[in-house]
């Protein structure tokens, strides 16, 4: 341990290198707010109790989760410091994550049309100095929402894609930024490397110097609430369900499950592990989750039982989860 007290603005440093280097998705807007709040609230410059203890205060009308997210943000970069001595700060609020329950859509096709439909009409007029926002803007949305219902990536998976995560020659993408920090790589179809392709060859025109390949009118990554919120206003132009983006990832999983029908047992298992890794899960248990949502598919389910998959998954040596 280092045991050298850091001024805030050294640990902001700090911490941005740090997720740098270990490769993980850079400082968010919510974690610059509250390190210029401490900045602004610190009359020393460096952490104090009193001011991370008024950020965790549930504020009036807050709902748990923002709550939550507020918290945790200074959780994640106190336990940084507190960890190398640069500070010794108590985090005593208690608040913890409410999961929202969300009933598993499994996507019409006919909404599927509607909703790419609304996604090729959708424009972004803008004028003047915004012009160039609208531009970027129509470009990602055609492309970014094909991308996450071909290839199942989690939403944030794409929003986080750097230029150099795509290899648009071969076909491949490669996962760095997503959930627990898990790399993995997926690999497009021809008609999505099409897409992508022309897509990519567009957006240079625009953003000749960009950083991420899904850009904002920066360069930079696009807004974590962006996906989400032009998802709602294309799904609702002309469909009356309800669906939100992670439906796509969780379709995709459901549609390659499916297609496994007619395949023998081991095709089957070296097809569901494809599926697995493609997907990024940690292990086969959280691919095999999807088969509880599918009970119509009985002869699915019949050959991929107990008596047939799962005795193969426990063969499946230690090694196999590291590819």
């Amino acid at each position: 341990m280092n045991n050298e007290i850091r001024t805030i603005s050294e640990i902001d440093s700090l911490y941005a290198t740090y997720r740098l280097v270990s490769q993980r998705h850079p400082i968010d807007s919510q974690t610059r707010t509250f390190l210029n709040y401490c900045k602004k609230q610190s009359k020393d410059g460096l952490f104090s109790q009193a001011m991370i203890d008024n950020w965790c205060c549930k504020r009036e009308n807050e709902k748990n989760n923002t709550h939550y997210n507020r918290v945790k943000v200074a959780e994640n970069i106190i336990k940084f410091a507190n960890e190398r001595g640069y500070c010794c700060i108590d985090l005593n609020s208690k608040v913890k994550w409410k999961k929202t329950k969300h009933r598993l859509v499994m996507l019409d096709q006919q909404d599927m049309v509607s909703f790419f439909k609304a996604c090729d009409e959708q424009t972004f007029y803008e004028t003047g100095v915004f012009k160039k926002r609208g531009q970027c803007y129509e470009l990602v949305c055609k492309a970014i929402f094909r991308l996450l219902y071909s290839n199942g990536l989690r939403p944030i998976e794409a929003r986080l894609l750097r230029i150099e995560d795509v290899d648009l020659r071969n076909g491949i993408i490669y996962i760095r930024a997503t959930k627990g920090y898990r790399e993995h790589i997926v690999a497009l179809s021809p008609e999505m490397q099409g897409i992508l392709r022309d897509y990519d060859r567009k957006i240079r025109l625009i953003e000749p110097t960009r950083v991420a390949f899904f850009p904002d009118e920066k360069g930079e990554f696009l807004h974590r609430t962006w996906i989400s919120d032009i998802f709602h206003k294309l799904w609702y132009k002309y469909n009356s369900t309800s669906a939100v983006p992670y439906d796509f990832r969780h379709n995709y999983a459901i549609q390659n499950i499916n297609a496994l029908n007619g395949l023998s047992i081991d095709e089957a298992y070296y097809s569901l592990l494809a599926i697995s890794k493609s997907m990024g899960h940690a292990s086969l248990n959280q691919t095999m989750y999807y088969y509880s949502l599918t009970p119509q598919y009985s002869s699915i389910l019949n050959k991929l039982s107990s008596a047939g998959l799962k005795p193969i998954i426990h063969r499946l040596p230690d090694e196999e989860d590291r590819f």
